[in-house]
């Protein structure tokens, strides 16, 4: 055999040597990854469908939820009561099971059922899946604890509102508590807080600052003075957040406050 052909027969050799050491070198990686790999695929391929499940399920869920709403919008009487008691059962913690608590809070509010009013704004907080929708049931949920003398619990409810659109209102609503509690500098420095905020235009709030600088030193009365009635003879600024109306359906739930009447 010529130094040729038996330089090929051991490359031969050589790279059927090296194909057995990779062939070997795979099956040892898999014996110590292929489970791992496999539970991995079944995870992520699990995962895919999951979602796509849920996604399937929320759409359904809330249009079941938009029909149980307009039945209960356009119900009166008992099939009110009956519409809100099978959104709350079919579709609680939806927007749309919020907005009707809210709807019937109003009405015991201005049926003068303030405790009734109070306890469904809580329950609508409580239902409310957005934090804005949740911290517009607390705004009048504080205002009916203040029609009730409830002026504490008023507090603790403002205290936790977050929404960044609410702090002029539940600045002034905080003002009002600590003026009919006869506390007049905290009532004069939540006002001034609220128009500060930037999302209150109101001619009447810079009324209260006004009537309130008595109780603060006269110097410090005197250098706020000019700020209040600046904004009471612009009336610039933004749209008042406790101003607008409530929102009525999810779709309105993006607007930055509501109206200082509604529970």
């Amino acid at each position: 055999m010529t130094a040729r052909g038996s330089r090929a027969k051991e490359n031969r050799v050589s790279d059927y040597l090296t194909d057995e050491e990779q062939v070997a070198r795979l099956k040892s990686w898999w014996d110590e990854n292929g489970k791992s790999l496999l539970a991995a695929l079944v995870l992520v391929i699990g995962g895919v469908g999951g979602y796509r499940w849920y996604e399937s399920y929320t759409h359904q869920s809330n249009m079941v939820a938009s029909d149980l709403y307009e039945v209960f919008t356009s119900s009166v009487g008992d099939a009110r009561d009956e519409a809100l008691a099978t959104l709350a059962e079919q579709a609680a913690g939806t927007s749309y099971h919020a907005l009707a608590l809210l709807q019937v809070a109003k009405s015991s509010a201005e049926a003068g059922d303030y405790e009734a009013a109070q306890r469904q704004l809580d329950e609508a907080a409580q239902a409310a899946p957005e934090a804005l929708l949740a911290d517009v049931a607390r705004l009048r949920r504080a205002r009916v604890l203040q029609q009730l003398d409830r002026m504490d619990e008023a507090l603790g409810v403002l205290g936790g509102i977050r929404s960044p659109g609410f702090r002029g209102g539940v600045a002034e609503l905080r003002g009002d508590i600590h003026l009919l509690r006869g506390e007049r500098a905290l009532a004069h420095e939540a006002y001034l807080a609220a128009l500060e905020a930037g999302d209150v235009n109101r001619p009447v709030l810079s009324i209260k600052v006004a009537d309130t600088a008595d109780a603060v030193a006269p110097g410090a009365a005197a250098d706020q003075a000019p700020a209040a009635d600046e904004e009471s003879a612009t009336g610039a600024g933004p749209a008042a957040a406790d101003e607008q109306a409530a929102p009525d359906t999810p779709a309105q739930t993006g607007q930055s406050g509501e109206s200082e009447t509604d529970a």
